[in-house]
């Protein structure tokens, strides 16, 4: 409707009791994320250190192209190498994230994949484990199936995803039949690939939202403004 807002004011106040959230509109959110990054080194850069040593991240892109969960190998000439990764950062609708990544014992290296979705990474440290040896560490996007894509939108459950479909350049990939339910992740408002990640991959989200907000929850965050 349209001037809804100039005849009932109370719409107007985003943490108003009153305003209208997203559980009540009928309608459906459409998303599409069009060929996303596969790069494995994105976010930051550690250097090269060996035994023991801790290094500051050095930011290389601090906001991601869209926003995703993260990857971190570490490459190295050690037997039985560790080490883990603490980020710190901002989820897609500004909120404060922070993950460590690790892994505990591995020849020549290893590689561990995120569970939280990062739009933006501030600050990072790396930690390398006590076994003899350099290691060269690559931090940047998750390609395979395991790969977390945020929503623009919060959800209050999987079957908010009415629609969620996946193309690569020889054509489309099926997500399990039509059953969709497993590739939606509720806790970081995300949804999964049905398979690895190409540069011509496209995925289509249709979402009919039924998260209901409250009015402790503060408005979204302007993510290009990061400092």
């Amino acid at each position: 409707m349209s001037g809804l807002k100039r005849h009932l004011h109370a719409l107007t106040i985003a943490n108003s009791e009153f305003a209208v959230t997203p559980d009540e509109v009928d309608r459906y959110e459409v998303v599409t994320i069009s060929a996303p990054g596969i790069n494995t080194a994105w976010w930051a850069s550690a250097g090269t250190a060996g035994t023991a040593a801790e290094v500051a991240c050095v930011l290389i892109s601090e906001i991601a192209d869209w926003p995703r969960n993260v990857r971190f190998a570490l490459a190295g000439t050690g037997v039985g190498m560790a080490g883990s990764l603490d980020l710190v950062g901002v989820d897609q609708f500004g909120g404060s994230v922070s993950e460590t990544l690790g892994f505990g014992s591995a020849d020549n290296g290893g590689t561990v994949v995120g569970t939280k979705v990062f739009a933006a990474v501030n600050s990072g440290t790396l930690r390398y484990g006590t076994a003899v040896g350099n290691g060269t560490p690559a931090i940047g996007f998750v390609t395979g199936t395991n790969c977390l894509f945020g929503l623009p939108l919060k959800i209050g459950g999987t079957t908010d995803v009415v629609l969620l479909s996946q193309a690569v350049g020889t054509g489309a990939v099926a997500y399990n039949g039509g059953t969709v339910a497993g590739f939606v992740n509720t806790a970081y408002h995300a949804i999964r690939p049905a398979a690895t990640i190409t540069g011509t991959t496209v995925i289509n989200v249709w979402v009919n939202p039924t998260y209901k907000s409250d009015n402790t929850i503060p408005r979204m965050a302007n993510l290009a403004q990061q400092t």
